[in-house]
């Protein structure tokens, strides 16, 4: 099995309805490990070009301004396709707010005229990991709803010994490996996947 961790950072957390809106968020930066049982073979961490500005909350959030972007990024066709080529090798991609940020993939790619239903394929399994912490870990918001714990919350509780301190893209994906990987050996993931 080859397992792809991969968290992104986005232009804003808006969704409009349709991935086609040109105001859907898009990726900013990106950090990824790749994975088999003989360890990790391929890390990636990149910031990405926007053609339009990066908005103020989106800055605040993750803390990459547009002169990054600009100055450091590499363009976004070129990103998007590292990523899709790494899914083609893939059996398993497991990130943070998983949906979320395959939505901004699927965005990315109809805004390159390709499609994502063959460039992500149907038979990739995906785990997003917030969820599976909010019930792990994660505490309960005023209406008793599971609310997700931070992603250093969920390292400390799930893998407390990988030493990870995850403060930009690669180290969160890293520290998605670490947490997916954790959980695995104590068949949670399994388990949960199974009850799904």
């Amino acid at each position: 099995m080859i397992t792809l961790a991969l968290c992104l950072a986005n232009t804003g957390i808006q969704r409009p309805a349709a991935l086609d809106d040109q105001q859907y968020p898009r990726p900013v930066a990106m950090g990824a490990v790749q994975w088999d049982a003989a360890g990790v073979f391929a890390e990636y961490r990149s910031f990405i070009r926007q053609e339009k500005s990066v908005s103020a909350s989106a800055e605040n959030s993750h803390g990459i301004c547009d002169r990054v972007a600009r100055s450091r990024g590499l363009p976004e066709r070129t990103a998007i396709s590292w990523l899709t080529n790494s899914l083609r090798t893939s059996t398993h991609l497991i990130g943070w707010d998983l949906d979320f940020d395959l939505d901004v993939i699927r965005a990315a790619l109809i805004r390159h005229d390709a499609n994502p239903a063959t460039l992500i394929r149907p038979q990739l399994r995906t785990t997003s990991l917030a969820g599976i912490c909010a019930t792990i870990v994660g505490g309960q918001d005023d209406n008793g709803e599971a609310v997700a714990p931070t992603i250093i919350e969920a390292l400390n509780a799930i893998a407390p010994d990988a030493r990870i301190y995850p403060d930009n893209l690669h180290t969160k994906a890293e520290a998605c490996r670490a947490i997916f990987t954790a959980l695995c050996a104590e068949n949670i993931i399994s388990d949960m996947e199974q009850a799904a």
